[in-house]
C-alpha cells in the first residue's frame, strides 16, 4: 500500500518519533532547550498565533518519553500534525520517516514535480541508511549522479525531461532537473570529499548496453556533448582505480537478464541499504521508498540476484571493459 502524505495526528505509539527526534538532538548537537529554541522560532515564522503548536522544553521532554520500554504517565499520548511539522522543518527530515510510517508494510510515494523538498529529504534518508548499514546496493539505468561529472548528469537530467517542456509544463522540468542536480552535488561531495573516511561502500549494478550507449551517443544520450562523454568513462576509470573510494561496479550483459530488465522497465534507480530500507525511483520522476524488512529483503534479493548473472564483477574487469569502449569511442 502506497502512501502520499503523513498530514494526522499520531495517536498511541509515539516510539519512533521519540527515537528519532533523539536520534537527530545527537546528530545536529541540539540539547532540549537548544532544540525548543528553534522550534518555537520556526513556529512563529510558520502559524499564526491560534494555531502556532508550543513546542517547549516540557512538551519535548514529554515526547522524548516515549522512546522507554516502559512509557511514564507523564509520556505524550498524542502529537499534533503542526508539531510534527516543525520538528521535520528544523531537522530537514521527512515527516513520514520522523513518525516511522514507511515501518509496516508500507510505501511512501513522493512527485517531485510537486514537493521542492525532496532533493533535501532523500538526501537525509540515503545518509541516514548509508551510515546505519554500511552500504548502497544499488541498481541504476544510469550510475548515480555522484559517480558522473557534474555536467555529464546535468545533461543527462536534461534530456531524460525534455518530453516535460515540450508539452508545456516548463516549471515541472525544470524543478525536476534542479531535483536531481541537487541530490547528485550534494551526493557527490559527501561520497568523495573524505571518501578514506567514509564508513560505507558503494556497489552498483548497471547494463552492458547503457555503457555502450553512452560510448556510441545513442538515444537519450545523443544529446549529451561527445566531449562531455567521454570525461564520464576517464572519471568512472579513476574512481574504481582507487581503493580508498570503496566503489564497485557490476556490468551485466542485457541478455542475460531478460526477465529482470522486464521487472525494471518503469524504474531508473532501484536501490537497498542492509535489511532496513529500499528507495526505488521512476522515469516520472516519483521517489517510492520503505522500512518494511519483509519489502526491503525482497528487493535485495532482485539486486543479489542481478549480481550473481553479472558477466563483470570485480573492478578490474570493468576498468578493462571501460577502457575497450573509450578505445572505441564515437565522437
Amino acid at each position: 500500500m502506497a502512501q502520499t502524505s503523513a498530514g494526522g495526528a499520531i495517536n498511541g505509539n509515539l516510539f519512533y518519533l521519540a527515537k528519532r527526534i533523539r536520534s537527530e538532538m545527537r546528530k545536529n548537537k541540539l540539547s532540549i532547550t537548544a532544540l525548543a529554541k528553534q522550534c518555537k522560532e520556526l513556529s512563529e515564522d510558520l502559524y499564526d498565533a491560534q494555531e502556532r503548536p508550543n513546542i517547549n522544553r516540557e512538551r519535548i521532554s514529554k515526547i522524548l518519553m516515549n522512546e522507554q520500554p516502559r512509557v511514564g504517565k507523564g509520556a505524550a499520548k498524542v502529537v499534533s500534525p503542526q508539531e510534527v511539522f516543525v520538528l521535520s522543518k528544523v531537522f530537514n527530515a521527512p515527516r513520514e520517516w520522523l513518525t516511522g510510517q514507511a515501518k509496516n508494510d508500507t510505501l511512501i510515494l513522493w512527485d517531485a514535480m510537486s514537493n521542492p523538498e525532496t532533493a533535501a529529504h532523500i538526501f537525509h534518508l540515503l545518509a541516514e541508511y548509508e551510515e546505519r548499514t554500511g552500504e548502497l546496493f544499488i541498481w541504476g539505468e544510469t550510475l548515480l549522479c555522484s559517480l558522473t561529472p557534474p555536467e555529464f548528469s546535468h545533461q543527462l537530467h536534461l534530456a531524460m525531461f525534455e518530453e516535460l517542456g515540450e508539452i508545456g509544463l516548463t516549471e515541472q522540468m525544470k524543478q525536476l532537473v534542479e531535483t536531481y542536480d541537487a541530490v547528485g552535488d550534494k551526493r557527490r561531495k559527501r561520497t568523495f570529499e573524505n571518501a578514506e573516511k567514509r564508513r560505507w561502500e558503494i556497489k552498483q549494478i548497471i547494463f552492458l548496453s547503457e555503457l555502450q550507449k553512452i560510448a556510441d551517443g545513442k538515444q537519450i544520450y545523443s544529446q549529451i556533448n561527445p566531449s562531455v562523454r567521454r570525461k564520464y568513462f576517464d572519471n568512472l576509470i579513476g574512481i574504481l582505480k582507487t581503493d580508498k573510494n570503496k566503489v564497485k561496479i557490476i556490468v551485466v550483459k542485457d541478455e542475460d537478464v531478460a526477465e529482470y530488465k522486464n521487472f525494471l522497465r518503469d524504474f531508473d534507480r532501484f536501490s537497498v541499504n542492509g535489511d532496513k530500507f529500499s528507495l526505488c525511483s521512476s522515469h516520472s520522476g516519483r521517489q517510492i521508498w520503505t522500512e518494511d524488512k519483509t519489502t526491503v529483503l525482497r528487493n535485495r534479493k532482485v539486486l543479489t540476484q542481478l549480481e550473481n548473472l553479472a558477466a563483470y564483477r570485480q573492478n578490474e574487469q570493468v576498468i578493462d571493459l571501460l577502457v575497450q569502449l573509450r578505445a572505441g569511442f564515437c565522437s
